[in-house]
């Protein structure tokens, strides 16, 4: 009765020419559905030839489709081909699949295609180089920083390429260390497709020592799990000396504490000084000298402070001569770089 074409599905369930719909499902913007096969048989008695495989449609351009492996089938031999749906927009996306070959009442053979492309956002984090930063893997190394001081801030840039709007964006630190760095909030927390925003940490630590914790990045593109970055930065401890006269903070080298004028041979008043450790470790070896021994200085009370430690020394001046004189206190402890600490001292003196 000559050739004759019959497609059927995987499950051995035969389409109908014009009729027959096959749907690829819902897929996300940017991914693939699992590929639909399709069987060509010749059920006829006679050759079946000029086998081609084509699409139409508006959204043709979403589904890919696989040549036959054969363009001639004998009687009751078969071929296959399959499908593929990777929409380019979303909604609902349709094409017509027509398989020409030479049976007399089915060339073409029609069969409809749909599929549903759903527009999600996608997130995407790169740091301020422009760098992409790999969720889970990627670390943010700050340098080595003082206690109580911090490091300049690093940016962390939040980009959405997906295809739908992205809400609910969140970031927050986690650990028990995650209190030595510091997080800006979001300036914005959605973004349209294609827009970005940043984020901004420092290292800032409390206590000496290697410091680590987690950035974590919450959004609409993450309901599963937020993203994670980690965060590295190491402490380090160092004495600070500071001294004050009379509640005044006294910088190293410059100004001078004045006292007065007395009588040669005669004791002034004793002035007394406070030494402070603002550092994040012990300050010690403190030792003082005078450089004109008209101006008597007494040892500190301890010659070792611990951080937020403080003790106090007094300055004596009794002229040998009349006129003005000065001198200078000098102040050596393990201060990386002030020691000495060098504190002027002026008077003056009416002879005798």
């Amino acid at each position: 009765t000559g050739p004759e074409i019959a497609v059927t599905r995987a499950d051995n369930s035969n389409l109908v020419d014009g009729a027959a719909s096959i749907s690829l499902g819902s897929v996300n913007l940017g991914s693939a559905a699992a590929p639909v096969t399709l069987t060509l048989r010749n059920v006829g008695t006679a050759p079946l030839t000029g086998i081609a495989v084509s699409s139409a449609g508006s959204h043709l351009a979403d589904f890919t489709i696989t040549t036959p492996a054969a363009t001639t089938l004998a009687p009751g031999v078969s071929t296959t081909f399959s499908i593929g749906f990777r929409p380019t927009g979303g909604g609902i996306r349709t094409a017509v699949i027509r398989i020409a070959s030479n049976d007399a009442d089915e060339n073409p053979f029609d069969i409809n295609l749909s599929g549903n492309g759903i527009a999600i956002p996608v997130i995407a984090l790169e740091d301020g180089t422009g760098t992409p930063l790999s969720p889970g893997s990627a670390v943010l190394s700050f340098p080595d920083i003082l206690v109580g001081e911090a490091t300049g801030m690093k940016t962390i840039v939040v980009k959405n390429t997906g295809t739908a709007g992205l809400t609910g964006l969140q970031a927050s630190l986690s650990g028990t260390q995650g209190g030595n760095f510091i997080l800006s909030t979001p300036p914005t927390t959605t973004l349209a497709p294609g827009a970005s925003t940043t984020l901004q940490v420092s290292f800032s630590p409390q206590e000496g020592g290697g410091k680590t914790a987690s950035l974590l990045i919450s959004s609409s593109a993450t309901p599963a799990a937020p993203l994670v970055l980690g965060l590295t930065g190491n402490a380090i401890t160092a004495a600070e000396i500071a001294v004050y006269q009379d509640g005044d903070s006294l910088a190293s080298g410059a100004g001078s504490s004045a006292f007065g004028n007395v009588n040669q041979g005669t004791a002034a008043t004793s002035k007394v000084y406070t030494i402070r450790n603002l550092g994040s470790a012990p300050l010690t070896g403190l030792k003082l000298r005078t450089s004109n021994p008209e101006f008597s200085v007494g040892s500190p009370g301890m010659d070792t402070l611990a951080p937020g430690g403080s003790t106090t020394f007094k300055v004596g001046f009794k002229p040998s001569k009349a006129g003005a004189r000065s001198g200078i206190i000098s102040l050596a402890s393990n201060d990386a770089d002030e020691s000495p600490f060098l504190i002027h001292v002026t008077g003056s003196a009416t002879a005798a």
